[in-house]
């Protein structure tokens, strides 16, 4: 699980500098990016608030923040836009 990616992707495209979005989340620019870099867990709260400020639910973000590798025997027959651009944007 890549969240701290996933939130950085969204935040991007959203486009956010890390300060607007810690501004909107409630949270420091510091604790955002150690999120971003998956150097700290992330409590539920604050990905709620990340989650609010970025327009994006909760379930699509953890989505987006799962690698290919945690999908298991899941086929692109199965979920097709778990293989779509959108999840190759993520994993640059």
């Amino acid at each position: 699980m890549d969240i701290g990616n996933a939130i950085k992707t969204c935040r991007i495209r959203r486009g956010y500098s890390q300060t607007k979005l810690a501004e909107l989340a409630e949270c420091s620019v510091s604790y955002l990016s150690l999120i971003e870099h998956n150097q700290r867990d992330i409590t539920l709260s604050t990905l709620q608030k990340i989650c609010h400020a970025l327009h994006v639910p909760i379930g699509i973000l953890l989505f987006l923040g799962t690698s290919h590798d945690e999908f298991g025997e899941m086929t692109q027959e199965v979920c097709p836009f778990a293989f779509g651009s959108f999840a190759r944007d993520r994993d640059r």
